[in-house]
């Protein structure tokens, strides 16, 4: 592994927040790294996900509201213009799960990411589970739609049927612990989507389906076993992944270790194939490089309206308890990402 020392040092953190005053991080060492000036969001959540709808941007997260876990969204023209409001659901909604809790009333909600279907629907993947343990705690993998998306018509469809639920029900079986640190699900060109998740026994798998309703088939090889699609890289776990369509790439982001100190990228043209972003043995960002002792997770977000792409990171403050985010702007160059020079056919 290549390990970039860079003596830029621009992240200023406080009890309430931080910003990042530069553009253009590592524009020498990592090209990938093209992120514009940071900005601070008044929020210090562990889950997220932003989206651009067609018209506006999103911020999706999981918290707590009034003692229950929710699933919060927010609009605005942009991520640092987001209106706040009550959340779209809570963890109330779930049926059907029977893992005792006596500490509870209902599940947790948890690991949590929001996309929005060409025809207005929204799809929620996350995971529940009796009780926060820390990694002893059950991650139950956990579907949730909307026609809208708005507050109050959710439904929680349980795990994603087919392939995956039956998978789950042998584990249960079997008293083994289930445990799916998320990802994230995405809609193809002909409606077909596509689920990327932590679980089932890898770091990240395939998961395709023809609706949300199922049935959900793994991806699997040509012996029948479910694939892994996170390259392996020594020391790299690929912690909390979530998969981006961006300019008709599969984009991986995860973290390396518990807890992460450094941001690794991949890319894939179909999906199933996942190498090194750009080629590159190394961290996209680093935690040391910025002066920060860790980070949870960076997720991205294409904007098809100014054909940009957005970011948004979080990072662990120690002087507050708490993960401060921030947003930027990143320059995206599909044939960089992809590890092709500027005149090489895709």
């Amino acid at each position: 592994m290549v390990r970039r020392v860079s003596g830029f040092r621009s992240f200023l953190f406080g009890c309430l927040s931080f910003c990042l005053t530069t553009g253009g991080l590592w524009a020498e060492e990592h090209p990938l790294a093209a992120f514009g000036p940071w900005s601070p969001l008044p929020f210090g959540v562990s889950y997220f996900n932003p989206l651009h709808n067609g018209e506006q941007w999103e911020l999706w997260f999981c918290a707590v509201h009034q003692g229950t876990n929710s699933q919060i969204g927010l609009e605005g023209p942009s991520l640092g213009a987001l209106e706040r409001s009550l959340p779209r659901f809570d963890s109330s909604i779930v049926e059907g799960y029977d893992k005792h809790r006596p500490e509870r009333e209902h599940p947790i909600l948890s690991r949590t990411s929001v996309m929005r279907c060409r025809d207005g629907r929204y799809l929620c993947l996350g995971s529940i589970g009796p009780s926060y343990r820390g990694g002893a705690s059950e991650l139950f993998p956990a579907l949730f739609v909307s026609p809208s998306g708005k507050r109050g018509n959710w439904k929680h469809l349980g795990a994603p049927k087919g392939e995956p639920r039956s998978w789950l029900e042998e584990q249960r079986k079997k008293k083994k612990k289930i445990r799916s640190d998320g990802g994230s699900v995405i809609e193809m060109a002909n409606g077909e989507l596509r689920m990327f998740v932590h679980g089932y026994g890898r770091r990240l798998v395939g998961l395709q389906a023809k609706d949300v309703d199922g049935p959900w088939f793994f991806e699997r090889d040509g012996d029948g076993a479910i694939l892994d699609l996170a390259p392996k890289v020594k020391g790299v776990q690929w912690l909390f992944p979530n998969v981006a369509k961006i300019q008709g790439l599969f984009i991986l982001t995860g973290g390396d270790a518990w807890p992460p100190k450094e941001i690794w990228a991949a890319v894939s043209r179909d999906g199933k194939t996942f190498a090194l972003a750009g080629g590159r043995e190394e961290p996209l960002l680093v935690a040391e490089d910025l002066s920060v002792p860790s980070f949870k997770a960076l997720r991205l977000a294409e904007d098809p309206k100014n054909q940009g792409v957005q970011a948004v990171l979080n990072h662990w403050d120690p002087s507050a308890k708490a993960y401060r985010m921030v947003f930027s702007s990143l320059e995206f160059d599909a044939l960089l990402w992809e590890g092709k020079g500027a005149g090489e056919e895709p």
